[in-house]
């Protein structure tokens, strides 16, 4: 078991880590790959708490609590904290601080205040299959922790564009679609997240029966279109910023949305939750059922209803 006092001072430790190593280096790497490798030896600090509490659930915050610090770091070590924002700084920065103030709202991590007395079964699945110990544990850093830390990293890199531009163009149309967009994006997972959230208080969800309830009945997987949504907007915000950092930023900023969708349709998002509903509902004919008419990723009138519309 994790205790709330491990978790916490993990954080605090990994967090003044992170600070301490990107503002080391920032003398002598573009702030951008600064922060990279800071994020990287701060994830290591979270690993050997893992490793200490024998569980990986340790790491579950570490990648909605890194995003707006790399941010609030960039924006110090480019042109300071405390210095003037820019309103593109000021809509990128606060965009991310909502997306990750979403997760603690609506999927609060119990290892704040109770510790953690199990562990993720994804997580669990590797080390029934993982033998002896050692092999689990070098399977899960790289894995379970490292391989997140570069995803979300990256995922965050055309706001990190944007944090760190400390030449701006003027603030305009695409920023404004642009913050629309990922304002929109944040309500979509928040609001797919509370109906999840009120589901699995019904008697339905007691049964054993998959969500179908308001966004979910149009999509399967909503909060996934709400964070491809998010981070396309991050990449048009970057765009403009980009126009006056060159070309490989401007690539750099789409990379990142086209990235996101990919893992999130093809690699570990979808195909992973679908295995495991399969899994668990692959006799039921109404969920089949579900699976084949209703939309996988953009929320859209079910094929059923609207055959019945026709009739």
């Amino acid at each position: 078991m994790a205790s709330a006092l491990l978790n916490c001072v993990t954080y605090i430790a990994s967090l003044a880590t992170f600070l301490v190593v990107a503002s080391l280096l920032a003398d002598a790497l573009p702030v951008f790959y600064a922060a990279l490798v800071a994020d990287v030896i701060a994830t290591v600090v979270v690993f050997f708490a893992s490793l200490y509490a024998n569980n990986s659930s340790v790491y579950d915050p570490y990648w909605m609590v890194a995003p707006p610090v790399i941010l609030l770091w960039l924006k110090q070590a480019s042109t300071g904290l405390f210095e003037p924002w820019h309103a593109r700084q000021i809509v990128a920065v606060a965009l991310v601080t909502a997306w990750s103030l979403r997760f603690h709202i609506h999927l609060p991590w119990p290892g704040w205040w109770h510790g953690l007395d199990h562990e993720d079964w994804r997580y669990s699945d590797w080390r029934a299959k993982l033998r002896p110990d050692l092999a689990y544990w070098a399977f899960a850093f790289s894995s379970f922790h490292m391989v997140p830390t570069l995803i979300v990293f990256f995922a965050l890199a055309p706001a990190a564009l944007v944090a760190a531009a400390t030449d701006q163009p003027a603030f305009g149309t695409l920023d404004i679609a642009g913050a629309v967009i990922g304002l929109a994006a944040i309500v979509i997972e928040a609001v797919a997240d509370e109906q999840l959230r009120r589901y699995k208080q019904t008697d339905a969800y007691a049964a054993g029966e998959p969500c179908r309830a308001g966004l979910w009945g149009w999509s399967r997987h909503p909060n996934y279109f709400g964070e491809i949504l998010m981070w396309s907007c991050m990449a048009g915000l970057a765009s403009v910023s980009a126009i006056r950092q060159g070309i490989p930023a401007l690539h750099c900023a789409w990379f990142s949305p086209a990235f996101t969708a990919v893992l999130l349709l093809r690699v570990s998002g979808v195909p992973m939750v679908e295995k495991a509903g399969l899994k668990k509902w692959g006799e039921d004919p109404a969920y089949l059922h579900y699976i084949k008419n209703t939309s996988c990723i953009i929320p859209w009138f079910p094929a059923g209803e609207v055959a019945e519309k026709k009739d």
